[in-house]
């Protein structure tokens, strides 16, 4: 008899446990899809963060490419300007002093032409060379104009004559230098213009 009883309580026992057992098969099965749904939330939080996160790093780099961009600009800008005010300088001190060129220059023709004078002149000669050679330095460059046709935008004429070797339409000589300072037209060259031969100055009024 006692032998039944423990073999019914050992069934029992047993039987428990394996109720036991299933249990927690079943909660860990439950509580298994709450862990992922967390894992993903998280994973989501994250993702979202770097998202934010790379487009703030653009939105930075963008203002910086601008405000290096600016700054190139405003740089390129200065230097443009202080070569301008430079360039501007130079030419108005050089303008000025383009009269008392010109008086040296004509000094030098007439005393070149007086005999009494020659022992001067090559000392003169070598000053007015000096000086064109400084000047030219800074950019000063003479308009040649004789026997050039007339340039509006380099000469300006004074006078028109009839001649037999220079074509109608070209210098036939300069009557005040003229100069350029770089590119820039610093004076036009005063010139008398060709009208041709007295024969075509006579057939152009008929």
């Amino acid at each position: 008899m006692e032998q039944v009883n423990k073999t019914e309580k050992e069934t029992v026992s047993q039987s428990s446990e394996e109720i036991l057992d299933e249990a927690n098969a079943t909660d860990a099965v439950d509580e298994s899809p709450e862990e992922d749904s967390t894992q993903g939330d998280a994973s989501g939080r994250m993702q979202g963060k770097l998202e934010e996160a790379y487009g703030k790093r653009d939105e930075l780099q963008n203002k910086y490419l601008r405000a290096a961009a600016e700054l190139d600009n405003l740089r390129k800008r200065s230097v443009r300007d202080r070569e301008e005010i430079a360039s501007r300088t130079r030419a108005n001190i050089i303008g000025d002093l383009l009269p008392a060129v010109d008086a040296f220059r004509l000094g030098l023709q007439d005393a070149q032409n007086r005999e009494e004078a020659k022992s001067v002149v090559e000392g003169f000669a070598m000053v007015m060379t000096q000086m064109e050679s400084i000047l030219g330095e800074h950019g000063l460059s003479l308009i040649d104009a004789t026997g050039q046709p007339f340039d509006t935008s380099l000469h300006e004429a004074v006078s028109h004559e009839a001649s037999e070797d220079i074509e109608e339409g070209q210098v036939i000589y300069t009557v005040r230098t003229g100069y350029k300072l770089g590119d820039r037209l610093l004076r036009p060259a005063a010139v008398v213009i060709s009208k041709g031969s007295i024969g075509e100055e006579e057939k152009s009024e008929d």
